[in-house]
Order: structure tokens, then sequence, then C-alpha cells
């Protein structure tokens, strides 16, 4: 029997190219707005990656002990999730706090990037992945 390799990208990969988008953002603020920006850009960039990669990480061994429970612990999560970011970038954008070292600027276009991301290798691995999305039913049409 011939091993088949997958077609569906690699976490590990998804998350090289995660890193490689971050610092790629956060080099170019760097040039182009300074310092403060570049900071604000890696910030977001970490934010980021946690929020995208936290998700697959969580719920793998929900789906695996019960493949029911995935739906509501993934909306429960994400919930959570959000709440969390809201919380966070409010403190971080807060002019009397750390907001006055990060470019808010920096930080959107590292989230934007990261999430913009995520969604295309996302949508490539599910095109490439062979995971029925639907059931046909048994009787005859």
């Amino acid at each position: 029997m011939a091993l088949v390799r997958s077609r569906v990208p690699s976490r590990r990969a998804s998350v090289a190219v995660l890193v490689a988008v971050v610092a790629l953002v956060t080099v170019v603020l760097a040039v182009i707005r300074g310092a403060e920006s570049a900071a604000g850009a890696g910030f977001g960039g970490v934010a980021g990656l946690v929020f995208v990669l936290s998700g697959p990480w969580l719920l793998e061994p929900v789906v695996r002990r019960s493949p029911a429970a995935a739906l509501p612990a993934a909306v429960g999560l994400y919930t959570v999730k959000a709440v969390a970011a809201i919380v966070l970038l409010a403190a971080v954008v807060e002019v009397d706090s750390v907001g006055r070292r990060l470019d808010p600027a920096g930080i959107a276009a590292a989230l934007v990037a990261v999430a913009v991301v995520w969604t295309g290798l996302q949508i490539w691995g599910w095109q490439r992945g062979r995971v029925p999305t639907y059931d046909l039913d048994d009787s005859p049409s």
C-alpha cells in the first residue's frame, strides 16, 4: 500500500506562514511609520495569532471526545475570545496606558493581515481536504 500525501497544509506550515506575515507587516511598518507602529504591529500580530490559533488547539480534544459538543464548544470559545479581544484592545489603545507606545494603526494592520491570511489558508485547506460536507440519503431519487 502506498502512502498518500495530504494536499492540505499542515498546522505547522500555517503557523509558519502567519508568523512570516506578522514579521513582514512589522518590518514594513517600522520602515514606513517608525518604532511605535512596528511595536503595535508586533503586539497586534501576536494577539491575532493567539486568537486564530487557540480555536483549533482548544477544540480538537472536544471534537475527539464528543463530536456533538463541537458546535456549542466552538460558539462558547468564540464568544470568550471575542470578549477577551475587546477587553485587551480597549486596555492597550487607552491613551493613559500602554497605548502611548503602541500605534493603533499598526495593531489594526497586523490584525487584518493575520485574519485575511488565516481565512485564505482555511479556504485553501478546505478546497484540498477530502472532508465530506454533506450526507447523501440512501433512498432512491
